[in-house]
């Protein structure tokens, strides 16, 4: 409760980035920043419409006056979705590792069900989602110059499964949900932000959604919420939460992120909405690694949201650190 508390006070509607300027005053004359914004599959991460909106600026200039040697572990986002393409260019150097150098994570859906033992799969299959929402934290942070201060451990929770279409999707279900943030909290990766951009809509009260219901669901994010910050997306169904809610983002121990489109003045087209959800973050055109090495495209919705969330928690939290406030130990280099 207080984590959420305190990051709706300071991160602000859609000016995700600025809460390190409301609560670390700064002289823009005494200090010296990487003010050039870094090119990212040929595009520079200045011209992408939410740059200002986000007040990179700003938070590039605030960060530059923190001592950062006081920082002895990274913020480890757990990213807990469909995988990553681990080799893709934009995740070099902002990954969690062990001593060994060796790149960790989690498959919650083998350790449920079975599965392969001796090599951990978190290689994200189908559409990419992982490898799309885990992109946006990750170009964000480098565009911030704090690789080495806020890392991303890859939680796989998926599986390939059929939607009602009878498509091969992508699913994601609260039982291996529960092991991933179980998981993310535990001493082996000892997460201080949770990013969970996924949403399920509660749209039938007399068989109300696992996400809604489930206790050992309710009381792992309790349990989470006392050490991390715990960000989930919205959704994208286009409904208001007065008639609809959608979980887990509607959790009280949760950051419900809505999605805001690239007017900068109206949410976007498929957000879900209303005062179950906490805040608004771009969500339209949000330009992230894809698929391949080198590859780069566009993801649109709420996940998005949640990812841009997901970084200023872990700002906040790093922050903390710089003032002795805070303190991980994770094992991670």
């Amino acid at each position: 409760m207080a984590n959420k508390n305190l990051l709706k006070f300071v991160v602000l509607l859609v000016a995700i980035l600025v809460a390190t300027v409301f609560v670390l005053p700064f002289s823009a004359q005494s200090v010296a920043y990487a003010d050039e914004a870094l090119a990212f599959g040929g595009k520079e991460y200045n011209e992408l419409w939410y740059y200002n909106t986000l007040n990179i600026e700003e938070a590039k200039q605030v960060i530059a006056t923190w001592d950062l040697a006081r920082v002895t572990q990274p913020v480890v986002i757990a990213c807990i979705d469909t995988g990553i393409t681990q080799t893709h260019e934009l995740f070099d150097g902002v990954l969690t590792r062990n001593a060994d150098g060796e790149l960790l994570g989690y498959n919650a859906y083998e350790a449920t069900h079975g599965g392969v033992k001796d090599k951990v799969n978190i290689a994200d299959e189908l559409d990419n989602h992982g490898t799309k929402v885990a992109g946006v934290m990750a170009m964000l942070i480098k565009e911030l110059g704090l690789q080495d201060y806020i890392k991303i451990y890859p939680i796989k929770a998926s599986h390939i499964g059929a939607n009602k279409k009878g498509e091969q999707v992508s699913l994601i279900d609260v039982s291996d949900a529960k092991n991933a943030i179980e998981w993310a909290i535990s001493d082996k990766v000892n997460a201080s932000v949770i990013n969970l951009s996924l949403s399920a809509l509660d749209e039938n009260p007399s068989n109300p959604t696992a996400w809604k219901t489930d206790d050992d669901l309710k009381y792992l994010l309790s349990k989470a919420n006392q050490t991390a910050v715990v960000v989930a997306a919205a959704g994208n169904n286009k409904t208001d939460s007065a008639n609809y809610i959608s979980y887990p983002a509607a959790h009280e121990e949760v950051i419900g992120v809505m999605g805001l489109a690239s007017s900068k003045t109206e949410l976007y087209s498929t957000s879900n909405y209303g005062n179950h959800y906490d805040m608004v973050a771009p969500a339209e055109e949000v330009y992230t690694a894809t698929s391949g090495k080198s590859v780069y495209g566009n993801l649109n919705g709420t996940s998005a949201s949640c990812a841009f969330v997901s970084v200023a928690a872990a700002l906040l939290k790093l922050r903390y650190m710089v003032e002795g406030k805070f303190s991980v130990q994770n094992g991670i280099q």
